[in-house]
């Protein structure tokens, strides 16, 4: 199934019950108000947009949290979702990896808002972030290069 079907038959109560754990809050008012706008804008994108990837949900037995990560079957690669846009998310189909016990509509409902909102509340908010992080990339990857020009001796650079 979709993670817009799944949003579209759950029972939201719930599902905001579950977030208040996850967030370690009992403010039901603030969890609900911030969650119903983001699940109102996940229900409004593009149901023409088909991601290149699946949601999968995994327990760890050791602590009892579950991991909400993306996997690309035409490259066998799993990769984090913190920065994909919510259109992806919302046409993703949601798979419960095989060694997970059962678990409610809700609580995989829960836990994937969870790991959307991990960089924000909104998608404007996340993107920015993302701008952050690639623009410390870039200057690191600058930084390291001037020091790898002028500090190392030629030879470790590949030179005689």
């Amino acid at each position: 199934m979709i993670f817009r079907e799944l949003l579209e038959k759950c029972d939201k109560k719930l599902v905001y019950e579950h977030l208040e754990k996850l967030f370690f809050t009992n403010d039901k008012k603030n969890i609900e108000k911030t969650f119903s706008k983001i699940i109102d804008e996940i229900l409004k994108k593009d149901i023409e947009t088909k991601p290149d990837f699946v949601v999968v949900l995994s327990h760890n037995e050791e602590n009892g949290m579950w991991s909400v990560y993306g996997y690309e079957p035409a490259k066998n690669c799993r990769f984090v979702l913190d920065y994909v846009p919510w259109v992806k998310w919302a046409n993703a189909h949601v798979f419960l990896d095989i060694k997970s016990p059962q678990v409610s509509l809700e609580k995989i409902v829960a836990n994937i808002l969870y790991e959307m909102t991990y960089s924000g509340f909104s998608e404007a908010e996340i993107e920015k972030k993302k701008e952050k992080l690639l623009n410390a990339c870039k200057d690191a990857l600058r930084s390291t290069r001037k020091i790898y020009k002028k500090k190392l001796p030629k030879w470790l650079r590949g030179g005689r």
